[in-house]
């Protein structure tokens, strides 16, 4: 009946949709199998068609109109069991042929997409608990769904993207995971190091072996006729940690990818068994970073923050506030994502280290009242070179930083008492809470006589 919900058309497949979907199919992929149930699509076959709907949840496979075994089920059967695998990031669904998992179904795409053309296609059914479920379990947990439905199923769509080129040959090799560059910026020129992890070692994987190699690429895929560069790793398991340190002084300056992936040491029909890749991001910046300025920051309370300018030779600028954590900038001529800060000499200690546009933070703590620390930036973007050793002077009360605390401190402070804290008095607030008052007044009596060089 027209107005059925299973409605079939006149005619196989007859509806506009239908006929948009298999033109574009038809356009993407050539008919890679002969016209018999029991022909198979060839190994290095193209293609992969995936159509989403609800509410079982399961991953479905064909065939769904005989429970005959589809000529290339060996292959089918262990995508989905990728796509199954929670440990290879998969979404935990069940999997199978439609006949297997549900019941009869003639005249279904994913039987077409593989019966006409022999692409690897699938039909996963998600969870939700409804036809219509919730938009707010798409992204969130609920719904039957401890994840959410998109987290659920990223992992699954990814590897079957991954794979699409020539799924039934890629689904006999490794994942390739967890690939790092570290650093992941560098100054042209200096090396960073690429780690991965090799892995046939996921639930239910029948073409599991041990890593027979592994290999990367630089912003050229293998099948681009991109270079392949040899990875390091004991190739003795299923499973195997890889690395390789990347050459950078014939890169370009900009953000370059790094490709890899593995195989398994045993070929099949007469190819490697190359996994699907993975990738990376390297960052190769222009020649080594010049630091140009430095500072003290201290935020003072709700007034906001303000910083004191720390020159980077010669005598130290002076930091009168009184603070547990101070933190010092160091800002550079170019994008630092990585670096050091070391103590050279004083008292203090170096925290947690930041890195934001041109700058690099370092928190500081443990400084007396009146001393000058010596602070180094090096190592930026990994280049394992020293920056500059910036003087930070701290001397408590010294609000006009004439690096001695006496009464023209105390005058000034007065001066500014009850007024707001800007750009313009903000060394007068010595306590660093928002307000002046004469608290911050009384800090030089405190600290009376106290210099610094």
């Amino acid at each position: 009946f027209v107005c059925d919900q299973t409605y079939r058309g006149t005619s196989a497949g007859s509806e506009p949709e239908n006929i948009a979907i298999t033109n574009k199919l038809r356009a993407l992929v050539p008919d890679q199998r002969g016209p018999g149930d029991t022909d198979p699509a060839p190994i290095t076959a193209t293609g992969v068609y995936q159509n989403i709907h609800t509410v079982v949840p399961v991953n479905l496979y064909t065939w769904g109109w005989t429970s005959t075994r589809m000529p290339n089920y060996a292959e089918t059967n262990n995508i989905a069991a990728h796509m199954a695998a929670l440990n290879a990031g998969g979404n935990g669904y069940p999997y199978g042929s439609i006949i297997d998992q549900l019941y009869p179904v003639d005249g279904g795409s994913i039987d077409w997409a593989y019966g006409e053309l022999g692409m690897a296609a699938f039909s996963t059914e998600l969870s939700g608990q409804d036809f219509l479920p919730s938009y707010s379990c798409i992204d969130n947990p609920g719904c039957g769904s401890s994840l959410g439905i998109w987290p659920e199923n990223r992992g699954m769509l990814l590897y079957l993207a991954k794979i699409a080129r020539t799924p039934y040959l890629t689904s006999h090799g490794p994942d390739a995971n967890t690939v790092l560059t570290n650093p992941a910026s560098v100054s042209q020129g200096v090396p960073s190091q690429l780690t991965a992890s090799i892995n046939f070692a996921w639930s239910n994987n029948a073409f599991s072996q041990n890593v027979g190699a592994a290999e990367y690429y630089i912003d050229t895929p293998p099948w681009a006729g991109g270079i392949a560069i040899p990875m390091n790793g004991t190739l003795n398991s299923p499973t195997v940690p890889v690395n390789a340190t990347i050459n950078t002084a014939s890169l370009s300056v900009g953000r370059h990818v790094i490709f890899v992936r593995g195989r398994g040491v045993n070929d099949f029909q007469g190819f490697q068994t190359w996994g699907p890749i993975s990738a990376a991001f390297l960052d190769v910046t222009g020649g080594t970073a010049t630091l140009l300025s430095a500072a003290s920051r201290v935020t003072h309370g709700s007034a906001g923050t303000f910083e004191i300018a720390m020159p980077l030779t010669s005598t130290s600028g002076v930091e009168d506030r009184v603070a547990s954590t101070y933190t010092a900038v160091f800002n550079f001529d170019g994008p630092v994502t990585s670096g050091q800060v070391q103590l050279i000499s004083g008292t203090a200690t170096v925290g947690a280290v930041t890195f934001s546009g041109n700058s690099m933070t370092a928190a500081i703590t443990g400084v007396t009242s009146a001393e000058i620390v010596t602070l180094r930036a090096l190592n930026i973007n990994g280049d394992g070179l020293p920056h500059g050793d910036v003087p930070f002077g701290f001397l408590a009360a010294d609000a006009n930083a004439n690096r001695v605390v006496d009464k023209p401190d105390q005058q000034q402070i007065k001066g500014q008492v009850n007024q707001p804290v800007t750009s313009a008095n903000f060394r007068s607030d010595v306590n660093a809470d928002g307000q002046i008052k004469t608290t911050d007044a009384n800090l030089v009596k405190t600290n009376k006589g106290n210099s610094i060089p």
